[in-house]
Protein backbone atom coordinates (compact mmCIF):
# COMPACT_ATOMS: atom_id res chain seq x y z
CA UNK A 1 0.00 0.00 0.00
CA UNK A 2 1.41 3.81 -0.66
CA UNK A 3 1.09 6.08 1.82
CA UNK A 4 2.39 9.87 1.92
CA UNK A 5 3.49 11.13 5.11
CA UNK A 6 1.71 13.96 6.64
CA UNK A 7 2.31 16.31 8.30
CA UNK A 8 -0.29 16.68 11.50
CA UNK A 9 1.10 19.17 14.11
CA UNK A 10 -0.41 22.16 12.82
CA UNK A 11 -3.62 22.30 14.90
CA UNK A 12 -6.02 24.39 12.78
CA UNK A 13 -4.69 22.07 9.26
CA UNK A 14 -5.61 19.21 11.56
CA UNK A 15 -9.27 20.04 12.88
CA UNK A 16 -10.10 20.38 9.38
CA UNK A 17 -8.37 17.42 8.24
CA UNK A 18 -10.73 15.45 10.97
CA UNK A 19 -13.61 17.06 10.08
CA UNK A 20 -13.04 15.88 6.80
CA UNK A 21 -12.25 12.58 7.47
CA UNK A 22 -15.42 12.12 9.12
CA UNK A 23 -17.51 13.52 6.39
CA UNK A 24 -16.29 11.11 4.15
CA UNK A 25 -15.75 7.89 6.69
CA UNK A 26 -19.87 8.89 6.94
CA UNK A 27 -20.42 8.21 3.15
CA UNK A 28 -18.00 5.40 2.75
CA UNK A 29 -16.68 2.13 4.43
CA UNK A 30 -13.11 0.99 4.92
CA UNK A 31 -12.03 -2.20 3.57
CA UNK A 32 -9.29 -3.28 5.87
CA UNK A 33 -7.77 -5.19 3.35
CA UNK A 34 -4.30 -3.80 2.38
CA UNK A 35 -4.08 -3.01 -1.55
CA UNK A 36 -1.22 -5.10 -3.98
CA UNK A 37 0.42 -3.09 -5.93
CA UNK A 38 0.58 -3.44 -9.22
CA UNK A 39 3.35 -5.53 -11.14
CA UNK A 40 5.69 -3.34 -12.79
CA UNK A 41 6.08 -3.23 -16.69
CA UNK A 42 9.40 -2.32 -18.15
CA UNK A 43 9.32 -3.94 -21.47
CA UNK A 44 6.96 -4.37 -24.35
CA UNK A 45 5.57 -7.56 -24.36
CA UNK A 46 7.47 -10.19 -27.44
CA UNK A 47 5.64 -10.46 -30.71
CA UNK A 48 3.83 -13.64 -31.14
CA UNK A 49 3.17 -15.57 -34.02
CA UNK A 50 -0.29 -14.88 -34.95
CA UNK A 51 -3.45 -12.66 -33.79
CA UNK A 52 -5.68 -14.06 -31.11
CA UNK A 53 -8.47 -12.03 -31.34
CA UNK A 54 -10.27 -10.54 -28.11
CA UNK A 55 -13.56 -13.08 -27.47
CA UNK A 56 -16.50 -11.87 -28.46
CA UNK A 57 -17.63 -9.27 -25.64
CA UNK A 58 -21.69 -8.46 -24.85
CA UNK A 59 -21.10 -4.50 -23.84
CA UNK A 60 -24.18 -3.27 -22.45
CA UNK A 61 -24.18 0.60 -21.96
CA UNK A 62 -26.45 2.85 -20.72
CA UNK A 63 -25.44 6.23 -20.47
CA UNK A 64 -27.35 9.23 -20.36
CA UNK A 65 -24.49 11.07 -21.04
CA UNK A 66 -20.77 10.65 -22.40
CA UNK A 67 -19.78 11.92 -18.72
CA UNK A 68 -22.05 9.06 -16.97
CA UNK A 69 -20.38 5.86 -16.43
CA UNK A 70 -22.44 2.92 -18.11
CA UNK A 71 -23.60 -0.52 -17.40
CA UNK A 72 -21.01 -2.57 -18.70
CA UNK A 73 -21.28 -6.94 -18.63
CA UNK A 74 -17.58 -7.93 -20.07
CA UNK A 75 -15.21 -10.79 -20.34
CA UNK A 76 -11.75 -10.34 -19.19
CA UNK A 77 -10.07 -6.57 -20.56
CA UNK A 78 -7.37 -8.89 -21.43
CA UNK A 79 -8.65 -11.68 -22.73
CA UNK A 80 -7.13 -11.74 -26.30
CA UNK A 81 -4.22 -9.80 -26.11
CA UNK A 82 -1.80 -10.23 -28.61
CA UNK A 83 0.57 -8.11 -30.46
CA UNK A 84 0.67 -7.15 -34.30
CA UNK A 85 3.20 -10.04 -35.91
CA UNK A 86 4.02 -7.61 -38.41
CA UNK A 87 4.89 -5.15 -36.43
CA UNK A 88 8.86 -4.51 -36.21
CA UNK A 89 10.53 -6.08 -32.93
CA UNK A 90 10.27 -3.96 -29.96
CA UNK A 91 13.13 -1.82 -28.56
CA UNK A 92 13.83 -2.34 -24.91
CA UNK A 93 12.51 0.77 -23.03
CA UNK A 94 15.06 3.45 -21.89
CA UNK A 95 13.17 5.71 -20.11
CA UNK A 96 14.57 6.34 -16.68
CA UNK A 97 12.40 5.28 -13.59
CA UNK A 98 11.71 8.71 -12.27
CA UNK A 99 8.60 7.87 -10.06
CA UNK A 100 5.10 6.60 -9.91
CA UNK A 101 1.81 8.53 -9.82
CA UNK A 102 -1.29 6.85 -8.39
CA UNK A 103 -4.34 8.26 -9.41
CA UNK A 104 -8.09 7.54 -8.33
CA UNK A 105 -10.64 5.95 -10.59
CA UNK A 106 -14.57 5.96 -10.27
CA UNK A 107 -15.47 2.66 -12.03
CA UNK A 108 -18.52 0.54 -11.74
CA UNK A 109 -17.94 -2.80 -12.15
CA UNK A 110 -16.38 -4.62 -15.39
CA UNK A 111 -15.77 -1.63 -16.77
CA UNK A 112 -14.38 -1.73 -20.54
CA UNK A 113 -11.07 0.16 -21.12
CA UNK A 114 -11.30 0.04 -25.38
CA UNK A 115 -10.68 3.73 -26.17
CA UNK A 116 -13.59 3.57 -29.12
CA UNK A 117 -15.68 1.76 -26.54
CA UNK A 118 -16.06 2.87 -23.42
CA UNK A 119 -18.05 5.96 -22.00
CA UNK A 120 -16.91 5.99 -18.40
CA UNK A 121 -15.79 9.69 -17.69
CA UNK A 122 -12.49 8.69 -15.84
CA UNK A 123 -11.05 6.11 -18.66
CA UNK A 124 -11.84 8.64 -21.00
CA UNK A 125 -9.26 10.64 -19.63
CA UNK A 126 -6.95 7.77 -18.72
CA UNK A 127 -7.04 7.28 -22.24
CA UNK A 128 -5.92 10.48 -23.84
CA UNK A 129 -2.58 9.82 -22.18
CA UNK A 130 -2.63 6.46 -24.36
CA UNK A 131 -4.19 7.99 -27.86
CA UNK A 132 -3.77 10.84 -30.27
CA UNK A 133 -6.05 12.28 -32.63
CA UNK A 134 -5.48 14.41 -35.84
CA UNK A 135 -6.79 17.41 -33.93
CA UNK A 136 -6.62 18.60 -30.23
CA UNK A 137 -7.82 21.57 -28.50
CA UNK A 138 -5.48 23.84 -27.25
CA UNK A 139 -5.82 25.35 -23.71
CA UNK A 140 -8.23 28.32 -24.68
CA UNK A 141 -10.30 25.40 -26.04
CA UNK A 142 -9.60 26.65 -30.18
CA UNK A 143 -8.70 23.82 -32.73
CA UNK A 144 -4.99 22.87 -33.41
CA UNK A 145 -3.45 20.02 -35.16
CA UNK A 146 -2.15 17.14 -33.36
CA UNK A 147 -1.40 13.99 -35.75
CA UNK A 148 -2.29 16.25 -38.64
CA UNK A 149 0.11 18.56 -39.17
CA UNK A 150 -1.88 20.63 -42.11
CA UNK A 151 -4.78 20.67 -43.82
CA UNK A 152 -6.75 22.51 -46.96
CA UNK A 153 -9.90 22.41 -47.45
CA UNK A 154 -13.01 23.66 -50.02
CA UNK A 155 -16.28 23.85 -48.93
CA UNK A 156 -17.16 20.36 -46.67
CA UNK A 157 -13.80 19.23 -48.36
CA UNK A 158 -11.17 18.93 -45.96
CA UNK A 159 -7.80 17.10 -47.14
CA UNK A 160 -5.24 16.23 -43.66
CA UNK A 161 -1.77 16.00 -43.90
CA UNK A 162 -0.17 13.36 -41.38
CA UNK A 163 2.50 14.62 -39.38
CA UNK A 164 5.88 12.23 -40.20
CA UNK A 165 7.86 10.36 -38.16
CA UNK A 166 4.85 9.38 -35.73
CA UNK A 167 4.96 5.94 -34.79
CA UNK A 168 2.88 3.22 -32.41
CA UNK A 169 3.38 1.67 -29.29
CA UNK A 170 4.88 -1.21 -31.56
CA UNK A 171 7.40 1.09 -33.44
CA UNK A 172 4.47 0.87 -36.79
CA UNK A 173 4.34 4.09 -38.60
CA UNK A 174 1.04 5.97 -38.72
CA UNK A 175 -1.08 5.97 -41.47
CA UNK A 176 -4.31 7.13 -43.45
CA UNK A 177 -5.34 3.64 -43.04
CA UNK A 178 -5.48 3.81 -39.06
CA UNK A 179 -7.47 6.79 -39.27
CA UNK A 180 -9.77 5.67 -41.52
CA UNK A 181 -10.55 2.18 -39.41
CA UNK A 182 -10.72 3.71 -36.14
CA UNK A 183 -13.58 6.32 -37.43
CA UNK A 184 -15.00 2.88 -38.87
CA UNK A 185 -14.73 1.06 -35.71
CA UNK A 186 -16.50 4.51 -33.67
CA UNK A 187 -19.72 3.90 -36.14
CA UNK A 188 -19.59 0.11 -35.56
CA UNK A 189 -20.36 0.75 -31.97
CA UNK A 190 -23.14 2.98 -31.96
CA UNK A 191 -24.90 5.66 -29.78
CA UNK A 192 -23.37 4.60 -26.49
CA UNK A 193 -20.16 5.29 -27.11
CA UNK A 194 -17.71 9.05 -26.28
CA UNK A 195 -17.21 9.73 -29.41
CA UNK A 196 -20.31 8.86 -31.64
CA UNK A 197 -21.72 12.72 -31.36
CA UNK A 198 -18.64 14.24 -32.77
CA UNK A 199 -18.05 12.32 -35.75
CA UNK A 200 -21.89 12.67 -36.79
CA UNK A 201 -20.23 16.33 -38.55
CA UNK A 202 -18.47 13.62 -40.74
CA UNK A 203 -20.70 12.08 -43.83
CA UNK A 204 -17.34 10.25 -45.58
CA UNK A 205 -13.83 9.62 -45.26
CA UNK A 206 -11.36 8.51 -48.37
CA UNK A 207 -7.52 7.44 -47.80
CA UNK A 208 -5.57 9.18 -50.55
CA UNK A 209 -2.24 8.60 -50.13
CA UNK A 210 -0.31 6.46 -47.01
CA UNK A 211 -0.37 10.13 -45.21
CA UNK A 212 -3.28 11.76 -46.63
CA UNK A 213 -7.06 11.33 -45.80
CA UNK A 214 -10.13 13.37 -47.37
CA UNK A 215 -12.70 14.04 -45.33
CA UNK A 216 -16.09 15.50 -46.02
CA UNK A 217 -18.14 17.39 -43.32
CA UNK A 218 -21.47 17.75 -43.07
CA UNK A 219 -20.49 21.52 -42.72
CA UNK A 220 -17.97 23.93 -44.75
CA UNK A 221 -16.89 25.51 -41.33
CA UNK A 222 -13.98 25.32 -38.66
CA UNK A 223 -16.27 23.81 -36.44
CA UNK A 224 -15.32 20.00 -38.37
CA UNK A 225 -12.65 19.83 -36.93
CA UNK A 226 -14.45 19.40 -33.45
CA UNK A 227 -15.27 15.80 -35.31
CA UNK A 228 -11.42 14.84 -35.71
CA UNK A 229 -10.74 14.91 -32.13
CA UNK A 230 -11.57 10.98 -31.50
CA UNK A 231 -8.49 8.46 -31.22
CA UNK A 232 -6.56 7.19 -33.79
CA UNK A 233 -5.77 3.22 -32.79
CA UNK A 234 -3.23 0.90 -34.72
CA UNK A 235 -6.01 -0.83 -37.37
CA UNK A 236 -4.33 -4.27 -36.47
CA UNK A 237 -4.70 -3.76 -32.58
CA UNK A 238 -8.70 -2.50 -33.39
CA UNK A 239 -10.21 -5.82 -31.83
CA UNK A 240 -7.59 -5.92 -28.62
CA UNK A 241 -8.81 -5.39 -25.29
CA UNK A 242 -5.58 -3.29 -24.76
CA UNK A 243 -5.25 -1.80 -28.19
CA UNK A 244 -1.81 0.66 -29.33
CA UNK A 245 -2.07 4.14 -30.02
CA UNK A 246 0.71 6.87 -30.01
CA UNK A 247 0.33 8.89 -27.24
CA UNK A 248 2.65 9.99 -24.21
CA UNK A 249 2.38 6.47 -22.31
CA UNK A 250 1.11 2.95 -23.26
CA UNK A 251 -0.92 0.08 -21.51
CA UNK A 252 1.02 -2.17 -19.53
CA UNK A 253 -1.72 -3.94 -17.58
CA UNK A 254 -5.52 -3.90 -16.91
CA UNK A 255 -6.87 -5.77 -13.76
CA UNK A 256 -10.71 -5.42 -13.94
CA UNK A 257 -12.36 -4.00 -10.49
CA UNK A 258 -8.64 -3.09 -9.16
CA UNK A 259 -6.11 -1.09 -11.38
CA UNK A 260 -4.77 0.26 -14.67
CA UNK A 261 -1.31 0.63 -15.30
CA UNK A 262 0.47 2.59 -17.90
CA UNK A 263 4.03 3.17 -18.73
CA UNK A 264 5.84 6.01 -20.38
CA UNK A 265 6.14 5.30 -24.28
CA UNK A 266 9.62 5.62 -25.25
CA UNK A 267 9.22 5.84 -28.82
CA UNK A 268 6.67 8.91 -28.34
CA UNK A 269 7.34 11.73 -30.89
CA UNK A 270 7.10 14.30 -28.56
CA UNK A 271 9.68 14.97 -25.38
CA UNK A 272 9.52 11.59 -23.30
CA UNK A 273 7.48 12.08 -20.23
CA UNK A 274 8.41 12.69 -17.25
CA UNK A 275 6.76 10.47 -14.68
CA UNK A 276 7.67 6.97 -16.01
CA UNK A 277 4.73 5.15 -14.83
CA UNK A 278 0.60 5.90 -13.66
CA UNK A 279 -1.54 3.29 -11.78
CA UNK A 280 -5.17 4.26 -11.91
CA UNK A 281 -6.64 1.95 -8.73
CA UNK A 282 -10.50 1.65 -9.14
CA UNK A 283 -12.85 3.13 -6.55
CA UNK A 284 -16.61 2.35 -6.53
CA UNK A 285 -17.79 5.97 -5.55
CA UNK A 286 -16.23 9.41 -4.50
CA UNK A 287 -16.80 8.65 -1.72
CA UNK A 288 -14.65 6.01 -1.14
CA UNK A 289 -11.96 8.05 -3.81
CA UNK A 290 -11.73 10.89 -1.25
CA UNK A 291 -11.13 8.59 1.41
CA UNK A 292 -8.20 7.44 -0.23
CA UNK A 293 -6.70 10.49 -1.35
CA UNK A 294 -6.80 11.40 2.18
CA UNK A 295 -5.18 8.43 3.49
CA UNK A 296 -2.90 8.60 1.02
CA UNK A 297 -3.29 5.69 -0.29
CA UNK A 298 -3.64 7.67 -3.99
CA UNK A 299 -1.86 10.70 -5.09
CA UNK A 300 -4.59 11.80 -7.15
CA UNK A 301 -8.19 11.92 -8.40
CA UNK A 302 -10.42 14.25 -10.55
CA UNK A 303 -13.93 15.23 -8.99
CA UNK A 304 -16.93 17.08 -9.68
CA UNK A 305 -17.89 16.49 -6.34
CA UNK A 306 -18.50 19.49 -4.00
CA UNK A 307 -15.87 18.15 -1.17
CA UNK A 308 -13.15 19.09 -4.02
CA UNK A 309 -13.56 22.53 -2.28
CA UNK A 310 -12.79 21.14 1.20
CA UNK A 311 -8.87 20.12 -0.41
CA UNK A 312 -8.14 23.56 -1.34
CA UNK A 313 -7.97 24.96 2.46
CA UNK A 314 -5.32 22.67 3.10
CA UNK A 315 -1.74 23.63 2.23
CA UNK A 316 -0.88 20.14 1.74
CA UNK A 317 -2.81 19.64 -1.46
CA UNK A 318 -2.65 21.24 -5.01
CA UNK A 319 -6.22 22.03 -6.47
CA UNK A 320 -6.53 22.58 -10.21
CA UNK A 321 -9.93 23.29 -11.62
CA UNK A 322 -11.12 22.03 -15.36
CA UNK A 323 -13.95 23.27 -17.26
CA UNK A 324 -17.57 21.07 -18.10
CA UNK A 325 -20.11 20.99 -20.58
CA UNK A 326 -22.89 21.30 -17.64
CA UNK A 327 -24.65 24.72 -18.05
CA UNK A 328 -27.08 25.50 -15.24
CA UNK A 329 -30.03 28.54 -16.00
CA UNK A 330 -33.33 29.95 -15.59
CA UNK A 331 -35.68 29.49 -18.54
CA UNK A 332 -38.03 32.03 -18.91
CA UNK A 333 -41.53 31.70 -20.19
CA UNK A 334 -41.02 34.37 -22.66
CA UNK A 335 -44.54 33.27 -24.49
CA UNK A 336 -46.91 34.10 -21.59
CA UNK A 337 -47.25 35.86 -18.36
CA UNK A 338 -44.99 37.73 -16.60
CA UNK A 339 -41.68 37.23 -18.25
CA UNK A 340 -42.99 38.35 -21.82
CA UNK A 341 -41.32 41.79 -20.66
CA UNK A 342 -37.58 41.99 -21.33
CA UNK A 343 -37.51 44.54 -18.18
CA UNK A 344 -38.92 41.70 -16.16
CA UNK A 345 -36.15 39.27 -17.32
CA UNK A 346 -33.58 41.91 -16.79
CA UNK A 347 -35.10 42.65 -13.57
CA UNK A 348 -34.45 38.76 -12.43
CA UNK A 349 -30.97 39.33 -13.30
CA UNK A 350 -29.75 41.99 -11.33
CA UNK A 351 -31.71 40.47 -8.45
CA UNK A 352 -29.93 37.10 -8.49
CA UNK A 353 -27.03 37.28 -6.48
CA UNK A 354 -24.96 34.28 -8.59
CA UNK A 355 -22.14 34.41 -6.58
CA UNK A 356 -23.76 33.39 -2.99
CA UNK A 357 -25.43 30.21 -4.83
CA UNK A 358 -22.51 29.32 -5.92
CA UNK A 359 -20.61 29.22 -2.13
CA UNK A 360 -23.83 28.14 0.02
CA UNK A 361 -25.05 25.70 -2.90
CA UNK A 362 -22.12 24.00 -4.75
CA UNK A 363 -19.44 24.94 -2.53
CA UNK A 364 -18.15 27.17 -5.29
CA UNK A 365 -17.53 24.22 -7.77
CA UNK A 366 -19.49 26.11 -10.17
CA UNK A 367 -17.79 28.74 -12.80
CA UNK A 368 -20.55 31.85 -13.49
CA UNK A 369 -21.14 32.79 -16.99
CA UNK A 370 -24.17 34.79 -18.34
CA UNK A 371 -24.16 32.88 -21.81
CA UNK A 372 -23.31 29.38 -22.93
CA UNK A 373 -19.70 29.65 -23.52
CA UNK A 374 -17.15 28.67 -21.48
CA UNK A 375 -15.55 31.94 -19.81
CA UNK A 376 -11.30 31.32 -20.84
CA UNK A 377 -12.25 29.29 -24.27
CA UNK A 378 -11.19 31.59 -27.10
CA UNK A 379 -15.40 32.03 -28.23
CA UNK A 380 -16.03 33.41 -24.54
CA UNK A 381 -16.75 37.35 -25.08
CA UNK A 382 -15.81 38.91 -22.05
CA UNK A 383 -18.38 41.65 -22.61
CA UNK A 384 -21.13 39.48 -22.21
CA UNK A 385 -20.54 39.81 -18.38
CA UNK A 386 -23.58 42.72 -18.38
CA UNK A 387 -25.79 41.94 -15.29
CA UNK A 388 -24.17 41.98 -11.71
CA UNK A 389 -26.09 41.58 -8.35
CA UNK A 390 -27.86 44.69 -7.93
CA UNK A 391 -31.30 45.08 -6.00
CA UNK A 392 -31.66 48.81 -6.72
CA UNK A 393 -31.25 48.13 -10.31
CA UNK A 394 -33.93 45.26 -10.50
CA UNK A 395 -36.52 47.11 -8.02
CA UNK A 396 -36.08 50.48 -10.82
CA UNK A 397 -37.31 48.22 -13.78
CA UNK A 398 -39.98 46.56 -11.76
CA UNK A 399 -41.37 50.08 -10.64
CA UNK A 400 -40.85 50.82 -14.83
CA UNK A 401 -43.47 48.00 -15.41
CA UNK A 402 -45.80 48.90 -12.36
CA UNK A 403 -45.40 46.58 -9.70
CA UNK A 404 -44.89 48.92 -6.65
CA UNK A 405 -45.37 48.52 -2.49
CA UNK A 406 -48.64 49.94 -2.26
CA UNK A 407 -49.75 48.84 1.10
CA UNK A 408 -46.45 48.79 3.08
CA UNK A 409 -45.98 45.28 3.30
CA UNK A 410 -42.68 45.15 1.80
CA UNK A 411 -44.03 43.16 -1.19
CA UNK A 412 -44.62 44.25 -4.66
CA UNK A 413 -48.34 44.70 -5.94
CA UNK A 414 -50.55 46.42 -8.81
CA UNK A 415 -54.40 46.98 -8.90
CA UNK A 416 -56.44 44.60 -10.55
CA UNK A 417 -60.23 44.94 -11.15
CA UNK A 418 -60.03 47.28 -7.91
CA UNK A 419 -58.42 44.94 -6.15
CA UNK A 420 -54.55 44.66 -5.06
CA UNK A 421 -52.62 41.98 -6.39
CA UNK A 422 -49.15 40.90 -4.80
CA UNK A 423 -46.54 40.09 -7.95
CA UNK A 424 -46.16 36.22 -7.78
CA UNK A 425 -44.41 34.25 -10.12
CA UNK A 426 -44.09 30.28 -10.68
CA UNK A 427 -40.34 28.45 -10.79
CA UNK A 428 -40.25 25.36 -11.66
CA UNK A 429 -37.13 23.33 -11.13
CA UNK A 430 -36.19 19.34 -10.75
CA UNK A 431 -33.26 17.09 -8.83
CA UNK A 432 -30.38 14.61 -10.28
CA UNK A 433 -30.39 11.19 -9.14
CA UNK A 434 -28.03 11.58 -6.08
CA UNK A 435 -28.40 15.42 -5.11
CA UNK A 436 -31.10 18.07 -4.00
CA UNK A 437 -28.68 20.88 -5.22
CA UNK A 438 -30.80 22.36 -7.81
CA UNK A 439 -34.03 22.65 -5.80
CA UNK A 440 -32.04 23.74 -2.69
CA UNK A 441 -30.76 26.94 -5.31
CA UNK A 442 -34.16 27.43 -6.47
CA UNK A 443 -35.54 28.01 -3.06
CA UNK A 444 -31.78 30.31 -2.55
CA UNK A 445 -33.39 32.43 -5.85
CA UNK A 446 -36.98 33.12 -4.49
CA UNK A 447 -35.56 33.90 -1.50
CA UNK A 448 -33.56 36.51 -3.15
CA UNK A 449 -36.49 37.85 -5.32
CA UNK A 450 -38.45 38.15 -2.14
CA UNK A 451 -36.13 40.86 -0.62
CA UNK A 452 -36.94 43.07 -3.97
CA UNK A 453 -40.69 42.42 -3.33
CA UNK A 454 -41.41 39.25 -5.45
CA UNK A 455 -43.38 36.04 -4.18
CA UNK A 456 -42.11 32.83 -5.62
CA UNK A 457 -43.78 30.00 -5.85
CA UNK A 458 -41.16 27.00 -5.73
CA UNK A 459 -42.27 23.62 -7.37
CA UNK A 460 -39.46 20.54 -7.50
CA UNK A 461 -40.95 17.49 -10.14
CA UNK A 462 -39.77 15.13 -11.63
CA UNK A 463 -37.58 14.78 -14.64
CA UNK A 464 -40.31 13.44 -16.32
CA UNK A 465 -42.85 15.61 -15.58
CA UNK A 466 -40.44 18.81 -16.61
CA UNK A 467 -40.62 17.97 -20.17
CA UNK A 468 -44.60 18.40 -19.50
CA UNK A 469 -43.94 21.61 -17.78
CA UNK A 470 -42.71 23.29 -20.63
CA UNK A 471 -44.93 21.48 -23.31
CA UNK A 472 -47.97 22.99 -21.45
CA UNK A 473 -46.22 26.24 -20.35
CA UNK A 474 -46.77 25.95 -17.16
CA UNK A 475 -44.34 28.23 -15.42
CA UNK A 476 -42.40 31.52 -15.26
CA UNK A 477 -39.04 30.55 -14.79
CA UNK A 478 -37.64 27.17 -14.48
CA UNK A 479 -33.93 26.30 -13.09
CA UNK A 480 -32.47 22.99 -15.49
CA UNK A 481 -29.43 21.96 -16.37
CA UNK A 482 -28.29 20.81 -19.77
CA UNK A 483 -25.57 19.12 -21.71
CA UNK A 484 -23.95 21.43 -24.13
CA UNK A 485 -22.32 19.98 -27.57
CA UNK A 486 -19.03 19.34 -27.08
CA UNK A 487 -18.77 20.81 -30.80
CA UNK A 488 -19.28 24.78 -30.40
CA UNK A 489 -23.08 24.43 -31.94
CA UNK A 490 -25.86 26.29 -30.03
CA UNK A 491 -28.23 25.82 -32.37
CA UNK A 492 -30.46 23.29 -30.11
CA UNK A 493 -30.49 26.44 -27.71
CA UNK A 494 -31.24 29.04 -29.34
CA UNK A 495 -32.66 28.23 -32.42
CA UNK A 496 -36.57 28.56 -32.59
CA UNK A 497 -37.17 25.07 -33.28
CA UNK A 498 -34.11 23.90 -31.03
CA UNK A 499 -34.65 20.84 -28.84
CA UNK A 500 -33.32 22.89 -25.88
CA UNK A 501 -34.90 26.38 -26.56
CA UNK A 502 -37.95 25.82 -23.83
CA UNK A 503 -38.42 29.50 -23.31
CA UNK A 504 -40.52 29.58 -27.14
CA UNK A 505 -37.57 31.90 -27.96
CA UNK A 506 -37.61 32.65 -32.11
CA UNK A 507 -35.38 35.05 -33.79
CA UNK A 508 -34.40 35.21 -37.15
CA UNK A 509 -31.94 37.09 -36.63
CA UNK A 510 -30.60 34.31 -34.40
CA UNK A 511 -31.21 32.04 -36.52
CA UNK A 512 -28.99 33.25 -39.19
CA UNK A 513 -25.91 33.50 -36.58
CA UNK A 514 -26.33 30.06 -35.84
CA UNK A 515 -26.03 29.20 -39.69
CA UNK A 516 -23.05 31.53 -40.19
CA UNK A 517 -21.15 29.94 -36.79
CA UNK A 518 -21.31 26.69 -38.79
CA UNK A 519 -19.96 27.89 -41.99
CA UNK A 520 -17.01 29.90 -40.57
CA UNK A 521 -14.57 29.44 -42.45
CA UNK A 522 -11.89 30.51 -40.06
CA UNK A 523 -11.21 30.48 -36.11
CA UNK A 524 -11.10 34.54 -36.00
CA UNK A 525 -14.55 34.64 -38.26
CA UNK A 526 -16.09 31.83 -35.54
CA UNK A 527 -14.79 34.25 -32.84
CA UNK A 528 -16.77 37.28 -34.09
CA UNK A 529 -19.76 35.43 -34.78
CA UNK A 530 -19.84 34.03 -31.51
CA UNK A 531 -19.61 37.50 -30.27
CA UNK A 532 -22.52 38.89 -31.70
CA UNK A 533 -24.48 35.80 -30.55
CA UNK A 534 -23.35 36.20 -27.06
CA UNK A 535 -24.13 39.94 -27.02
CA UNK A 536 -27.36 39.17 -28.05
CA UNK A 537 -28.86 36.45 -25.91
CA UNK A 538 -27.65 39.34 -22.73
CA UNK A 539 -29.45 41.91 -24.71
CA UNK A 540 -32.65 39.91 -25.19
CA UNK A 541 -32.25 37.02 -22.13
CA UNK A 542 -33.97 34.07 -23.86
CA UNK A 543 -32.51 32.36 -21.28
CA UNK A 544 -30.80 33.42 -17.92
CA UNK A 545 -27.60 32.09 -17.51
CA UNK A 546 -26.40 31.41 -14.60
CA UNK A 547 -23.16 29.20 -14.58
CA UNK A 548 -21.19 25.84 -15.97
CA UNK A 549 -20.72 23.24 -13.12
CA UNK A 550 -16.47 22.45 -12.67
CA UNK A 551 -14.31 19.78 -11.34
CA UNK A 552 -11.05 19.61 -10.02
CA UNK A 553 -8.30 17.64 -9.96
CA UNK A 554 -6.58 17.28 -6.51
CA UNK A 555 -3.19 16.03 -5.62
CA UNK A 556 -0.23 15.30 -3.23
CA UNK A 557 2.14 15.65 -6.25
CA UNK A 558 2.88 18.50 -7.98
CA UNK A 559 0.25 18.55 -10.79
CA UNK A 560 0.79 22.49 -11.85
CA UNK A 561 2.15 21.08 -15.22
CA UNK A 562 -1.16 20.15 -16.01
CA UNK A 563 -2.94 22.85 -18.39
CA UNK A 564 -6.21 23.28 -20.61
CA UNK A 565 -7.92 20.66 -18.50
CA UNK A 566 -11.63 19.57 -19.03
CA UNK A 567 -14.04 17.01 -18.71
CA UNK A 568 -12.91 14.22 -20.76
CA UNK A 569 -9.23 15.16 -20.57
CA UNK A 570 -8.60 15.97 -17.49
CA UNK A 571 -4.78 14.65 -17.57
CA UNK A 572 -3.47 17.19 -19.99
CA UNK A 573 -0.19 17.65 -19.64
CA UNK A 574 0.37 14.63 -17.56
CA UNK A 575 3.46 13.58 -19.00
CA UNK A 576 5.07 16.88 -17.44
CA UNK A 577 4.37 16.32 -14.12
CA UNK A 578 7.63 15.34 -11.49
CA UNK A 579 6.05 13.00 -8.95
Amino acid sequence: MKYTKKNWMDKGRRGLKCALALVLCALTLLSGCARQAPPAFTSAPAPTAQITPEPVQQDVYAPAQVYDPGLVVSADPMDGYAPDPYAAEYAEPSVPVLGEINIGLVLEDQAVLHPLKTAHRDLVSMNELVFESLIELDDSMQPVGLLADRWTHSGTEYEFHLRSGVVFHNGQPLTAQDVYESWQYIKSQGKNGAWYERIQQIESMTVLAEDTLSVTFVNSGVVSLYAMTFPVVYRFSLDYALPMGTGPYWYANYTVDSHLRLEANPFWWKKAAKTSSIVGWRYPDTAAALQALLTGEIDTLATRSGQASLYKKLTEYTTVDYATDIYEMLVPNIVSGAMTDLRMRQAVMYAVDRTTIASTIYGNMVQESEVPVVPGSYLYETQAAQYNYSPERALQLLHEIGWTDTNGDTMLDTEVDGLLENFTIKLVTYNDNLSNARSDAAYLIAAQLKKIGVTVEVETVSKTKMTNVFKNGDFDLALVGVNLAYVPDLTALLRHNGKLNYSGYASKDMNNLLVSAREAATADELQAIYSEIQLKVVNELPILGMYFHTGAVISTAGVRALHGIRELDTWRGMELVEP
